[in-house]
Formats: C-alpha cells, sequence, structure tokens
C-alpha cells in the first residue's frame, strides 16, 4: 500500500476563539482528531458558523464542514478534487510501521483512484454487484442476507447467559457471514478478517503511537495476504456464482480484465467497510430504535426509516478525504494545489442549509457514489429484523454504552464500539 507524504506547513499556535473559547478546533490544533466525539451539534454549528474552512497544523489538514463545499467536493468530475490520498494516514508513519504496510502489496482501486481508472473499477462493480434496489432485492441475493442474518441472530440469541455486546457477540458476525457469503469468502476467516478490518480506522484517521501503527500495519499486510491467496486459490478453483469469481471473470469495454493485485485490493477494500462500518450502524439502529419506541417495531417500515436515520445523522463514517489537484477557493477560503481535506460529514448532515431532501453524503456523491450503497441499507435493515425476531425482549443493560461522550472516535469514524444488551 503506497502512502504519499503530505506537505508540512508552519504550525498556527494555539489560540482563543472569540466565539468557540479555547477549544475551538479552528484555533486549537489536533483538536478536530475528536471532531465527532460527545455531542458535536454546537461545535459543528460553530465551525460551519464561523471558520467553514480552515487550516489543522497539526494535522496539514483544510477542513470543510458545510454541506454546500463538501457536496461540492464530493460531486467534482473535473480532477480538481483528488481521491488519491483517500487512504493515506493523516499522522505520517513511522520507517518500520510504514515499511510493513508497504509490504502488504494492496493496489489503488475504487475509493482512490481518479478517472480513467475509476472509470474502469466502477464499470466493474456496476457489473458484478448488486448496486440497486431492485438487484439487492432480487429473491436470491434478498433470500442470502435474511438466511444468514437469521441463523446469526439465532445462535446469538441461543446464549445461555442471555446477555452479550451487541458489536461483537452479533453485529460483526452477521454483516460478515451475509456479505461472505455474496462474495465467497469462507466462514473460517471470518473472524479474522474483522479484527484485521479495524486496523485500517486508527491507522489512516486516528493519531496512533509507534507500538500500534506497527500493529495496525501488521494487520493490515495480513489482511491484504488473507485476499491475495483468496483470489490466487479461486483462479484456479472458482466456485461461480459469487463477487470473487464475477470480478475475475469480468471483461471490461477495453477488453482488459482486473489483475489479481485488483481483484484482492477490491475484496480488502469490501471486508474492511463491512468488518468495521456495517457493525456500528447496526448497533446504532437498534439502540436508536430502542430509545425511540417499542420493541420489536412494529412494522418493516419503521426499520427502514431507523436505517435511514442512522446514514443521515448517525453514520459511522463522519468524516472522508481528499486533495486537491489546483488551487481552489472554498467559503471564500484560498486553499493551495496539494491540500488535504478533511470533509466533516457529521457537520454535512446538521447542517440547516442543506436541501430539504438532500441525499445522505455518508455513501459520496457523483462519480464517486458508493456503489454498494443499497446493498449496504438493505443487509442493516435485515440485521435489525433478523434481531428482533430472535430476540424479541432484547433491553440495552448499560446506559452509557448509548452515552455520546465514552464512545472513541477520531477523524474518520466514530460511534457505539461496544452495546451491552440482555434478551
Amino acid at each position: 500500500m503506497a502512502l504519499t507524504q503530505p506537505t508540512a506547513r508552519a504550525d498556527h499556535g494555539a489560540g482563543r476563539c472569540p466565539q468557540g473559547g479555547a477549544h475551538c478546533p479552528a484555533t486549537h490544533p489536533g483538536a478536530i482528531l475528536t471532531h465527532s466525539a460527545g455531542t458535536p451539534d454546537a461545535r459543528y454549528t460553530h465551525l460551519r458558523e464561523h471558520h467553514p474552512v480552515f487550516h489543522d497544523p497539526e494535522f496539514d489538514l483544510w477542513v470543510l464542514s458545510r454541506h454546500q463545499d463538501i457536496d461540492t467536493v464530493l460531486r467534482d468530475a473535473t480532477g480538481t478534487y483528488s481521491t488519491a490520498l483517500s487512504y493515506t494516514p493523516i499522522r505520517p508513519l513511522g520507517t518500520t510501521a510504514d515499511a510493513a504496510l508497504a509490504a502488504g502489496g494492496a493496489v489503488p482501486v475504487l475509493s482512490s483512484t481518479d478517472p480513467p481508472e475509476h472509470t474502469r473499477f466502477r464499470q466493474a462493480m456496476t457489473a458484478t454487484f448488486p448496486t440497486t434496489d431492485r438487484a439487492v432485492r432480487a429473491p436470491d441475493t434478498d433470500r442470502a442476507m435474511a438466511e444468514e442474518t437469521a441463523a446469526v441472530a439465532a445462535t446469538f440469541a441461543a446464549d445461555p447467559g442471555r446477555t452479550g455486546d451487541l458489536l461483537t457477540g452479533y453485529a460483526q458476525p452477521a454483516v460478515m457471514a451475509a456479505f461472505g457469503r455474496l462474495a465467497g469468502v469462507p466462514r473460517a476467516g471470518h473472524r479474522a478478517v474483522v479484527a484485521q478490518a479495524a486496523a485500517l480506522t486508527d491507522l489512516v484517521w486516528g493519531r496512533p503511537d509507534p507500538d500500534r501503527q506497527l500493529q495496525a500495519a501488521h494487520a493490515l499486510a495480513g489482511l491484504w495476504t488473507y485476499c491475495a491467496d483468496l483470489v490466487a486459490r479461486r483462479q484456479h478453483l472458482p466456485c461461480g456464482g459469487d463477487l470473487l469469481d464475477a470480478w475475475t471473470a469480468h471483461t471490461g469495454a477495453d477488453g482488459e480484465r482486473m489483475s489479481p493485485a485488483e481483484v484482492a485490493s477490491t475484496l480488502m477494500e469490501q471486508l474492511i467497510v463491512v468488518g468495521e462500518l456495517l457493525p456500528r450502524a447496526v448497533v446504532t439502529t437498534v439502540a436508536g430504535l430502542r430509545a425511540a419506541g417499542p420493541w420489536p417495531p412494529p412494522q418493516d417500515g419503521v426499520v427502514s426509516e431507523a436505517v435511514e436515520t442512522t446514514f443521515r445523522y448517525h453514520s459511522p463514517l463522519v468524516g472522508w478525504l481528499r486533495s486537491t489537484t489546483r488551487e481552489v477557493e472554498l467559503a471564500g477560503t484560498t486553499v493551495p494545489a496539494g491540500a488535504r481535506l478533511l470533509l466533516l460529514l457529521a457537520s454535512a448532515h446538521r447542517d440547516p442549509d442543506r436541501a430539504p431532501n438532500a441525499p445522505s453524503l455518508s455513501f459520496g456523491a457523483g462519480i464517486h457514489y458508493c456503489p454498494g450503497a443499497a446493498y449496504t441499507r438493505r443487509l442493516v435493515h435485515h440485521a435489525v429484523t433478523a434481531l428482533a425476531t430472535a430476540c424479541p425482549a432484547l433491553t440495552l443493560t448499560d446506559p452509557a454504552d448509548t452515552d455520546p461522550t465514552r464512545w472513541n472516535s477520531n477523524t474518520g469514524v466514530g460511534g457505539p464500539t461496544h452495546l451491552t444488551v440482555s434478551w
């Protein structure tokens, strides 16, 4: 996994913002690391009103908080805003960790390429992945999600202690079982995949110490090796009907196929999303339903609405990265060429100036809109309904688990990291 280090800038120093006080992220370098922590509404309002675009010298990031500006960046099709550094850590890695990560061998694919390369990957994904509501609800695809989540929910409910962590005990294995069936990932590897997928979050969007950097780099290199080995085996022994075979066999309009490294990297990218982000979305949706009304939810539409609420206001993806290829002006601020942008998605979702029916930016926008958005929504929906069926008496055991001030967060990912329940 090749990394490009950002250009260093002069430290502006800490100061007191007249409107936001001593801990305003715009005048307190490094404070943006935990922008979604606690109850961030007032923090985001302050940034949108007084510092819609500012530079954080601690991480050398230009931070955007308004929906209009973030939407502009995400929808850009001119090449002004690049995705090439999307997975470059916001904090430069140490030499040892950098070498360990580079040894993994992953190559840029869908989320970290620009046209024309991005177009090739997107066409392959659109041709092979269930990217529309109609495709997601096709009998075979929908039934597979229902069966896998129901099986994991039944196992979770059968625990004699009738208490456990909803994230690790149910949400993680449920979404991995469903996606693993779609992609062709052997069940025996699911637990290790989830553990390795979590490494990206802190390594790219956090501020890990050198020991944690090295640990995370080894985990990601291990995930790459797993994906590469799986792709190599499947080339000689295809199973038929799953994503791995479809990606390997797909021939683009130019007559080219994805290389084994590109297929493995595509699988790795998907596994990181499924292993790290989707379980948090399941847990957040369940917590929201338990807080808002009766359990089990009385109607299927209630679950659908709760899933939409999660991705619109409480998405586990709270930030994303882009970089500028030329000097630009955003919200009256000149941003230089080669700047890295941190897009505060969680702030954009709360912006009162966005259009009433504006779609959630959790799945991106424009040419980089996530092709797996429909599948993601449907999978979270199935995971919640399966749990409601298996555990109709589910209750939240520890109120502290739903206290946002207790959640870990960084510049890219937030939300609950565990939720103790009983049933």
